[in-house]
């Protein structure tokens, strides 16, 4: 399968298996597909997530070997993989995930909707995402800045940007059971 990305706001990963993950946006949809190094092209290409017509900025994807909680007290993990991004522009801009985890058959089994981090009316600016081993679990970290973009507009006033820092875990209670499917 031929995916030309040159327009295109992307993020690529590679995960503990050695497989590489790309993902994309694409007509209101984040795609997610992984290199064939045998063939040399992306297979598997699928929309995992709808994300409308908002512009979609600051794509980050990251993967782990125990990202993915199988218990409450997070002691038997699981591979897995989160996609974090900026959706919307000026205030009215949140940063949102989804992840995925292997079902039984080794294929990705994805969250059936996006996850907002934040909802609020500051501008969420430049999200970046890394794995943060914490407390006995591990998180995505997600940094990015806060700016109320109407006030930074106003040369009037002094607006500042805030550094802004949230973690998120996956746990797999959080997947449905027949969510294998793409949408």
């Amino acid at each position: 399968m031929s995916i030309n990305l040159s327009d295109r706001l992307s993020a690529i990963t590679t995960d503990s298996a050695g497989k590489t993950h790309v993902v994309w946006e694409e007509r209101g949809l984040l795609w997610h597909a992984v290199y064939d190094p045998n063939a040399e092209e992306w297979i598997d290409a699928n929309a995992i997530v709808a994300v409308g017509r908002e512009s979609v900025i600051g794509l980050n994807l990251v993967s782990d070997p125990s990202l993915v909680n199988l218990e409450s007290d997070s002691t038997t993990t699981a591979p897995g993989i989160a996609v974090v991004w900026q959706q919307g522009t000026g205030n009215n801009s949140n940063f949102f995930y989804t992840g995925a985890q292997y079902d039984a058959n080794n294929d990705l089994q994805w969250l059936s909707e996006a996850q907002p981090l934040t909802s609020d009316q500051i501008g969420d600016l430049d999200p970046r995402s890394i794995i943060y081993q914490g407390s006995g679990t591990t998180n995505v970290l997600v940094v990015g800045n806060k700016v109320d973009i109407d006030k930074a507009a106003n040369l009037s006033v002094t607006e500042d940007s805030d550094l802004y820092t949230q973690q998120f875990s996956l746990d797999s209670s959080q997947f449905s059971s027949t969510n294998t499917t793409t949408i």
